[in-house]
């Protein structure tokens, strides 16, 4: 595992990269982490750790005003920021010698509108990435707004957050996106689960929507670790293999 820190809008960044054992140039797969997260959380390490068992390097990072990142939360955080920070850890990974062509993104929750918002702008620059896995993903920023009034998040979330930081509507980008795989619990309060059938119902073949029945926002429940593992490295191995 190597730690590395890049630069974006003058931050730094720090993330750690995963190689897998006895592999030259493997492709790629880079993580984005939800609102409150870091790329020390624990699916981000588990699908590290999964990805490197099946020759697949996986880079997990933190986005700015978060874990070891430069920042203050509150001032540095919007959808645009992330996107570039992720556009940023793409950069920088995908130029290093040791790393094949191929990639992929990863993202759970604010870290999958992420990887949507930045897959737009990849796909004209990047000929080689090649695959997407999405967990509880918001389209709009609406409905992490209806969902902060019926559950309890953090006390960071305030109307004036809302309208200064979280705006933001990704539906007009999805149309010509494709090699996605989609995942959701059905019963998520934070990101309501409409948000899946509808990207699922708007990107390109190839795609897959799986939903876990009864499944929570931060999937809790182990059988549903275990198939959110199984079902993205599957993916990962399929596309950039």
């Amino acid at each position: 595992m190597n730690a590395i820190q890049f630069t974006c809008n003058d931050l730094v960044l720090n993330g750690y990269l995963h190689m897998p054992e006895n592999q030259t140039k493997p492709p790629v797969v880079i993580g984005s982490h939800g609102l409150f997260s870091s790329g020390d959380s624990l699916k981000q390490i588990a699908i590290a750790n999964a990805c490197n068992e099946n020759g697949i390097a996986y880079f997990r990072f933190d986005h700015r005003g978060c874990g070891k990142s430069q920042g203050k939360f509150e001032e540095v955080t919007t959808l645009e920021n992330r996107k570039n920070d992720l556009l940023a850890a793409v950069e920088t990974i995908c130029s290093r010698q040791d790393i094949g062509k191929r990639f992929g993104l990863f993202g759970s929750s604010m870290g999958g509108a992420c990887c949507l918002a930045a897959s737009h702008v990849l796909k004209s620059q990047y000929e080689h990435f090649r695959a997407m896995v999405v967990l509880a993903a918001p389209l709009t920023s609406d409905t992490l707004k209806k969902a902060s009034t019926q559950t309890s998040v953090d006390e960071r979330i305030t109307p004036e957050f809302f309208q200064h930081n979280l705006q933001f509507d990704l539906r007009h980008l999805l149309a010509d996106l494709s090699h996605i795989l989609i995942m959701h619990g059905d019963n998520d309060r934070v990101v309501l689960p409409e948000n899946a059938h509808e990207l699922y119902e708007v990107v390109q073949h190839p795609k897959k929507l799986v939903v876990f029945p009864n499944g929570d926002h931060v999937i809790s429940n182990s059988e549903h670790q275990e198939q959110l593992l199984a079902e993205t490295v599957q993916w990962f191995k399929t596309y950039l293999l």
